[in-house]
């Protein structure tokens, strides 16, 4: 069975392969993306695995571009907005 084939890769609702739209990305925003697009539908993969997976990649790509993020809870702004109520989980 080809990657591209694989049953996580193509059952996204959208019935875009997420392979497809990673390809057209930065290599960590692409594997970020990659991996929520394919969130509980892999195999013995839990979400909470597949969103620590996407967060390490986004992570990354923070690092690279030299944008450091305030630990979780802490940030208050957006570049270019401000955060509303209505943007806190």
């Amino acid at each position: 069975m080809s990657l591209a084939s694989q049953k996580h890769y193509t059952d996204h609702p959208s019935g875009v392969q997420s392979l497809t739209v990673a390809e057209h990305m930065p290599y960590n925003l692409g594997c970020c993306v990659k991996y929520l697009m394919r969130m509980g539908e892999k195999p013995g993969e839990g979400e909470a695995k597949e969103l620590t997976k996407a967060a390490l990649y986004l992570d990354r790509e923070l690092h690279r571009r030299g944008i450091d993020m305030p630990p979780y809870g802490e940030f208050r702004e957006v570049p270019g907005r401000q955060i509303e109520e209505t943007d806190r989980g």
